[in-house]
């Protein structure tokens, strides 16, 4: 069962980056974005 892999482009990154960087979680960021939340941290 191979889940189909989703890809992000450069701006959608940076947008998770800042909303994490201005003092959100990575988990409520996540959240409102519909990913992970270790994305999140991993494109910190």
């Amino acid at each position: 069962m191979n889940k189909e892999r989703r890809t992000f482009d450069e701006e959608f990154k940076k947008m998770a980056v800042e909303l994490h960087m201005s003092g959100k979680t990575s988990t409520v960021v996540g959240e409102e974005l519909g990913i992970s939340p270790d994305l999140v941290r991993r494109w910190t």
